[in-house]
């Protein structure tokens, strides 16, 4: 099966596109169209959805390790009140680290997962500040 991942352009667009599919289906077409590409998307997509009045009041750096099939891959937040940035690589210290397989990653991110429900129910590890983890959800806009 082949998802059309990087033509989902709004969390909406990608939560539709994985509804009801297992965590293997999601991680296959998630291989299918290249996990970096796609995990490029997703953070791009995460710039522009970015709702500085909701973030932190100052620089904090998110860090997630999505793991997948081929192992894991790290990306970057950086919140900032003028405006977020990502980077593809661990090349700051973070302030919270976020590790999670890729279906959940992609649930989380379209607003198909609750962050405090997937650490509860242990898809979801948090290091570093779990009051700021649990909010990260919060700063970004997931509506159409």
């Amino acid at each position: 099966m082949v998802l059309p991942l990087l033509q989902a352009s709004t969390p909406q667009e990608l939560g539709r596109l994985i509804d009801g599919r297992s965590d293997d289906e999601i991680a296959i077409a998630v291989a299918s169209a290249g996990i970096d590409r796609a995990l490029d998307h997703v953070f791009t997509g995460m710039v522009s959805r970015y709702v500085a009045p909701r973030g932190p009041r100052r620089r904090k750096v998110v860090e997630f390790v999505v793991q997948t099939e081929t192992g894991p891959r790290v990306r970057q937040f950086v919140a900032r009140p003028e405006g977020p940035t990502w980077h593809g690589d661990a090349r700051e210290p973070a302030d919270v680290r976020v590790e999670l397989r890729v279906a959940d990653f992609l649930r989380l991110v379209s607003g198909r997962l609750n962050a405090v429900t997937a650490f509860a129910q242990k898809k979801l590890k948090v290091r570093g500040s779990y009051f700021m983890a649990s909010g990260i959800q919060s700063w970004f806009d997931f509506s159409s």
